[in-house]
């Protein structure tokens, strides 16, 4: 099972900013429109 660093590219010491980050580029890819 791949944990949320993984899927987002980040690693493990990431800041919460790096992680928002990473999370708003990845939906962006994902969504549909």
């Amino acid at each position: 099972m791949s944990t949320y660093h993984e899927i987002l590219g980040v690693g493990p010491e990431a800041s919460q900013e790096e992680i928002k980050n990473a999370f708003r580029r990845r939906a962006l890819e994902c969504h549909p429109d």
